[in-house]
């Protein structure tokens, strides 16, 4: 039994020598093998034996190369940078996560408003979002892939739609924000 290319359990037969099944057999039913009294299957617990530091030192390296792909790849560039935005904005309670440090904050304008209901541009926003929120897939999981398959200038709208979100020029009732600075 092995995690295939897809990350599923797969069983390959075949791999034993006539005459090995049996001496393997003997050897797993003793608790610590695969099967059990009622005959179902249990999976060995396989742990890695590579170090933190091994870890660290190999996900740096990948981290370059993804680094030197990514500069000399500008529509890729593109697509990653509208995918972490979007992960941010456009999927509520989102697990997926990008490779990019990326920090994009969203901060809801109907709280500063007396009537939010009448606001013009706020509804003409919230319309804009909701439409592109129909295009885009339906789990984030396939968000990239997705985007990567789209022409440029929609990607480049939805860049938009990202960066707009991120747009803050509230001026608090309460701030720590100081003038001049």
């Amino acid at each position: 039994m092995f995690l295939d290319y897809y990350g599923r359990l797969a069983i390959e037969r075949g791999f034993v020598k006539p005459g090995e099944g049996e001496a393997a057999g003997d050897e797993n039913e003793d608790g610590g093998g695969l099967p059990s009294a009622s005959g179902a299957a249990k999976p060995k617990a396989r742990s890695t034996s590579h170090s933190a530091a091994l870890i660290e030192d190999l996900s740096a390296h990948k981290t370059a190369a993804l680094c030197i792909e990514l500069a000399n790849n500008p529509d890729v560039a593109l697509v990653a940078v509208v995918h972490a935005m979007l992960l941010r904005v456009a999927y509520s309670y989102n697990s997926e996560q990008s490779a990019l440090q990326l920090s994009l904050t969203h901060e809801r304008l109907e709280p500063s408003m007396k009537d939010a209901k009448s606001c013009k541009g706020l509804s003409a926003f919230n319309d804009l979002a909701d439409s592109y929120s129909h295009h885009l897939p339906g789990n984030p999981a396939d968000l990239f892939d997705w985007l990567l398959e789209q022409p440029q200038d929609m990607v480049l709208m939805l860049l938009a739609l990202g960066a707009a979100h991120s747009v803050n020029a509230v001026e608090k009732k309460f701030t720590d924000r100081k003038e001049g600075h």
